[in-house]
């Protein structure tokens, strides 16, 4: 384990049992992809839970589990579960996604499963992380077609809607909070567009052309 100390008095261990021959051979995408872009997150400075190590267990010469040993969020809490537990202070809670996503936007990182589940923010509040990297990718930093994206599937998970002045105050804050190449309307068109469809498969959002020239 890299930076292993006894003040790792508990971890998280997330394993992936490989099960089907297809799986041991592309071992790859699963505990190593995630290892690899915590070590990637790290390198860009990204709030996500510290990685300390990568394991993989072996039989008849192929991969039959790998994961990660991650830094044991035990005192966090989701940003879906705070604003559950305080309603009446849903924009604020929700408002501590933004920050994270304009790290991500500078740096160039789509997360996949940008979402209130998967925000987290420490007991005492100075502390908010990203969990859930396996599938994440790097892309070219500043795509605003990406912010649009991850945008629009947060607040599929909320229950913020077009019209909705706390829908407007979020992604308002979000766009201020991102140097884009657009004007506001466009962004909240677009954002909006995406929002009311169905889920996208990675396919599908490659293939999306949106209107980011007015």
């Amino acid at each position: 384990m890299s930076q292993f100390s006894v003040d790792h008095y508990s971890v998280v261990i997330k394993a992936f049992p490989l099960s089907k021959i297809e799986e041991r051979i592309k071992y790859k995408k699963y505990g190593l992809a995630e290892a690899n872009n915590y070590l990637r997150a790290e390198q860009y400075e990204l709030p996500a839970p510290a990685c300390y190590a990568y394991f993989e267990h072996h039989s008849l010469g192929l991969v039959k589990c790998n994961g990660v040993i991650l830094e044991d969020l035990c005192d966090y809490i989701t940003l879906d579960d705070l604003v559950q537990e305080s309603p009446e202070q849903r924009l604020p809670i929700l408002n501590k996604a933004i920050p994270v996503m304009a790290q991500l936007f500078k740096a160039g990182v789509n997360h996949i499963d940008m979402s209130p589940h998967n925000l987290m923010e420490s007991s005492d509040g100075g502390r908010v992380v990203l969990i859930d990297w396996q599938y994440c990718s790097f892309v070219a930093a500043k795509n605003v077609k990406q912010l649009v994206y991850q945008a629009a599937q947060f607040l599929r998970y909320t229950d913020l809607s077009e019209g909705d002045s706390d829908w407007s105050a979020w992604l308002r804050a979000l766009y201020e909070a991102c140097p884009l190449s657009i004007e506001w309307e466009l962004f909240s068109e677009n954002v909006a567009r995406v929002q009311s469809m169905k889920r996208a498969s990675i396919k599908d959002r490659l293939s999306l052309t949106l209107d980011l020239c007015g």
